[in-house]
């Protein structure tokens, strides 16, 4: 949290710079007055830094998706030997963008794999080659069962905490319900602390700190 709160002083700090440059006389010494548009830069750099660290500090993941240039596939990435190797896209299969899969088909990934996938993209791989690693499993449908760590409530949709995966302490998941989409929402928000459920959703992400994200959730009863 320190670090957090220097990161947030300093974007302050800079955000406050622009309105003092403005403010400068164009007769100070040295610097003059200074064209308006440095004050700009420095107003827009303060805001998208802090709005950068506190997405990092909420363990927000921000995905930046560009077009590819050419048909030049990007290297396969190393896989760690833990990962079964029939997990592992072939080099060159693009990833899948189109919409969203049929209902009913399941990824062949657990829990469990889908965050070893996650934790063999390591820092020396680039963002592309981090996405084409979860690719072939995000869309597709899978089922977890957790304890309920936390329930949010919002107008359109539920997020439920669950920790402790398949019996795994070291694994939890983010399961979204949609409201009017399903009776699951109803029910996710009346769900208590400590409750065992099982349910199923689509694969949104997986993280190499072992969390898994799943959408358009359901209850298996």
């Amino acid at each position: 949290m320190k670090t957090w709160l220097l990161e947030l002083a300093a974007a302050v700090g800079l955000a406050l710079a622009g309105p003092f440059l403005w403010s400068l006389p164009s007769n100070t010494p040295v610097v003059g007055h200074p064209p308006d548009v440095i004050g700009w830069v420095c107003v827009v750099g303060g805001i998208v830094i802090a709005a950068l660290s506190t997405a990092n500090y909420f363990g927000l993941e921000i995905e930046v998706r560009r077009k590819g240039h050419g048909n030049t596939a990007p290297d396969p990435p190393q896989i760690p030997a833990a990962v079964s190797p029939a997990l592992i896209p072939p080099a060159g299969q693009p990833a899948n963008r189109g919409p969203a899969l049929a209902k009913g088909e399941f990824t062949d990934a657990s829990a469990r794999d889908l965050v070893q996938l996650a934790a063999a993209a390591s820092p020396q791989l680039t963002a592309a080659q981090q996405a084409l690693i979860l690719a072939p499993h995000k869309g597709k449908w899978l089922a977890v069962g957790g304890v309920v760590d936390d329930v949010k409530q919002y107008p359109s949709w539920s997020i439920v905490d669950l920790v402790t995966i398949d019996g795994i302490a070291e694994l939890t998941a983010t399961a979204y319900f949609d409201k009017g989409a399903d009776p699951g929402y109803d029910r996710s928000v009346a769900l208590h602390k400590g409750a065992r459920i099982r349910i199923r959703g689509k694969v949104m992400n997986a993280t190499r700190s072992g969390n898994v994200s799943l959408d358009a959730c359901e209850f298996i009863d």
